[in-house]
């Protein structure tokens, strides 16, 4: 007779506590439970059953792979290829930074605030496209533009559009159903490459978006919504002739000499260029509050995610720019975590 499935589980849990990994338990779950497609319910109604079943070979052989990969600490999210996110699933891999509770802060404050949905909302360093895409799907924005200047994270970022926002599934949470959909993709050799680092980075330009025609709850009444995806050095690509009510991002925010103390997972598996900050970690947050300015619309805000301890150099730096009624809000552990102000044109 062959082990249980009881056994199995006890197994993986026993190889990940050796690796080191603080939530052996519930990592070995997660595995066990999408390698042999069992909920709860039905391992505690067969839990000390022999192990057998549909492909069991192969579901087996997954799951054994699948623990050596998080014994090695790759992160649990890339093995699965997916992170909920807002209650949404998005897909992500090593080329993204993996979506975390502590983003949702951020995304919650701008849901909570702009509850309009004829607003223009721009998100630089978009990853995954979680914080966009939450907001495009949640808040039912008119028009979302989300810039990075990695072309592999886009391309993750735009399998989750086809997943998310075309789809009623989940754009039906904010009061819209779609009724059409139409894409484009435009190719355009028109980027200055000054740097051997943005030649590779620049590798091919990437300018997509999606248009839905939606309709709102227990109305007659249409309109199209718009989607876009750039690739862009922050503002690089983004034209000077547009401008945006809320200017959202999560930008790289470590100092580049704390990375090797992070965590393997983190250090060794998320992409680099998503975390490192430079020297003091806000090189990027002063870029943004300096070059935010020509973008934004008279009474426009923006909502930068930040560390634990920036609080105060973020309130320094957007007043240095001119920015007003600057917050530092903090997320459910009690820590600073998003920073936000008003911008209001001159005349």
């Amino acid at each position: 007779m062959g082990k249980s499935w009881e056994q199995y589980l006890q197994e993986g849990e026993q190889c990940l506590r050796e690796a080191g990994i603080a939530e052996a338990e519930l990592d070995a779950w997660y595995l066990f439970s999408e390698a042999f497609q069992m909920d709860r319910t039905h391992y505690f109604l067969k839990k000390k059953q022999e192990a057998k079943g549909e492909e069991w070979e192969e579901r087996l052989c997954r799951y054994q792979e699948w623990l050596g990969q998080r014994a090695k600490r790759i992160p649990l999210q890339q093995i699965l290829k997916t992170q909920e996110f807002m209650a949404l699933p998005f897909v992500v891999s090593e080329q993204v930074l993996i979506p975390r509770q502590d983003t949702e802060t951020l995304v919650e404050l701008v849901l909570s605030e702009k509850k309009e949905k004829g607003l223009r909302v721009l998100d630089l360093c978009t990853g995954s496209g979680c914080i966009a895409l939450s907001l495009a799907v949640l808040g039912g924005y008119r028009s979302v533009t989300a810039a990075d200047l990695s072309l592999s994270a886009l391309q993750v970022a735009e399998r989750n559009v086809e997943e998310l926002y075309t789809k009623n599934d989940y754009r039906s949470r904010c009061g819209l159903t779609v009724t059409d959909v139409r894409a484009e993709n435009k190719i355009e050799n028109k980027i200055d490459i000054r740097t051997e680092e943005k030649k590779q980075n620049f590798s091919q330009s990437f300018d997509k978006s999606w248009e839905t025609l939606v309709k709102e709850k227990n109305s007659s009444k249409t309109f199209w919504t718009k989607f876009r995806l750039l690739q862009s050095d922050l503002f690089e690509q983004i034209e000077k002739t547009e401008s945006f009510d809320i200017v959202v991002s999560n930008p790289p925010y470590i100092p580049s000499s704390v990375i090797e103390e992070l965590e393997p997972e983190v250090r060794d598996y998320e992409p680099r260029m998503a975390l490192d900050g430079h020297a003091d970690g806000l090189y990027f947050y002063r870029r943004l509050a300096e070059e935010s300015k020509a973008y934004l619309a008279q009474e426009a805000d923006v909502y930068f995610e930040i560390g634990h301890d920036q609080g105060e150099a973020l309130r320094e730096i957007l007043a240095a720019s001119g920015f007003e009624e600057i917050r530092i809000v903090k997320d459910l552990s009690g820590k600073d975590r998003v920073a936000a102000a008003r911008w209001k044109k001159k005349e």
